[in-house]
């Protein structure tokens, strides 16, 4: 009767041992993908921003919304309008602001460096 009793209590203790370590680390990994979230989320804002600063008056008053409206996204540059420099091949930041001029321009593209995040070059508007 003892040996049963001292087993009953034992499994309930590495239960309750086992339940905690788990909530710990489930608690551990969504702070790390909150954080992670956050930082992605900064350096969204950080590339609009470096975009925004190269965009001339001009083409700021054509933006739809604000310099927060705009998108980033990564990509692999290959055969693009930078074929030749040393980002050809690379990948880039595109930030794209949307534009109230004629839609079959398209947005207002510029590209930043995923390395120095600094501005390369505006894209070209057809």
């Amino acid at each position: 009767m003892k040996k049963i009793i001292l087993l009953t209590v034992s499994a309930v203790l590495v239960s309750g041992v086992m339940a905690c370590s788990k909530q710990e680390k489930t608690e551990t990994s969504h702070g790390s993908a909150a954080g992670n979230s956050t930082a992605a989320s900064n350096m969204t804002k950080d590339m609009k921003q470096i975009a925004w600063e190269h965009l001339s008056q001009e083409q700021q008053s054509h933006v739809k919304g604000s310099w927060e409206s705009a998108t980033v996204r990564k990509l692999t540059l290959k055969n693009s309008v930078l074929k030749g420099t040393k980002y050809d091949g690379k990948e880039v930041y595109l930030v794209d602001f949307p534009s109230d001029e004629n839609p079959t321009l398209g947005g207002i593209g510029v590209y930043i460096s995923t390395d120095t995040k600094e501005f390369i070059q505006l894209a070209p508007r057809d």
